[in-house]
């Protein structure tokens, strides 16, 4: 019990009074939800009985990878104002991949150490978890830097030197493999075409892990999984209203 002395406008304009003392009224709290892109779908099964369909909606964002529901469980307050909840479900990137960049192809460049290290910390992601293929031919990875005098026509026997480097064993190493993961979290494990990059430098070498064909087909997975979960709603709520922004 509290001492109130409270007013507020009600839905039909009129003012209410609380005064005296009285209990406090515990108001609904928002719901507010961010998980996968499941999410909508597993709000609407479990709280469906709950939920006024018909004056519920979601929101489909293609760019954002994500549909958001949007509904009043519990009505209004004593003032008018909607209990809304939201609920987002978004297609989320699998870390591991979106850590080498393979979404876009923004994979830091690294020296050979930290390849090695990081091809051996990836063994979970390989096809049969075999990468011993990959980690010896960065083992055996040698450089060659080759000077050569080049003379100038000057009749004075002058000279500079000029240097390069170059991939001695580059016919040993192994710039093609696969990778097995999911490409968004939830998704099936499918085979990942990825391919070893270098760049040579004037005294090093910098590797990365690039995968065209991830590029490729990542958005048009992303809209399977949107328009699964998309058809899935339609099917067992379809009074929901469904909008694309």
């Amino acid at each position: 019990m509290k001492e109130m002395n409270e007013h507020f406008k009600l839905p039909d304009g009129t003012t209410g009074i609380r005064h005296g003392t009285l209990p406090e009224i515990k108001e609904p709290k928002p719901v507010k939800v961010s998980a996968s892109i499941a999410a909508p779908l597993e709000y609407l099964r479990k709280r469906g009985e709950l939920i006024p369909i018909k004056e519920s909606s979601v929101m489909v964002n293609r760019m954002a990878g994500s549909l958001e529901l949007y509904t009043n469980e519990h009505g209004v307050d004593r003032t008018g104002s909607p209990y809304e909840a939201r609920v987002m479900g978004a297609v989320k990137e699998n870390p591991h991949l979106k850590a080498l960049g393979l979404y876009d192809g923004t994979g830091e460049p690294k020296n050979l150490e930290e390849t090695r290290r990081l091809v051996s910390g990836l063994r979970f992601l390989f096809k049969d978890r075999d990468n011993s293929k990959l980690l010896k031919s960065l083992e055996d990875f040698r450089l060659k830097r080759e000077t050569e005098l080049v003379q100038k026509n000057d009749k004075k026997g002058s000279g500079v030197a000029s240097y390069s480097t170059k991939v001695m064993n580059s016919d040993d190493i192994v710039f093609n493999f696969t990778l097995v993961a999911p490409v968004y979290v939830g998704c099936k494990p499918i085979p990942i075409p990825c391919e070893l990059c270098l760049s040579v430098e004037e005294h090093s070498v910098r590797f990365w892990i690039e995968s065209p064909a991830l590029r490729c087909d990542a958005e048009t997975i992303k809209d399977e999984l949107i328009d699964g979960q998309i058809d899935l709603i339609k099917k067992e709520f379809p009074e929901l209203a469904i909008f694309e922004g």
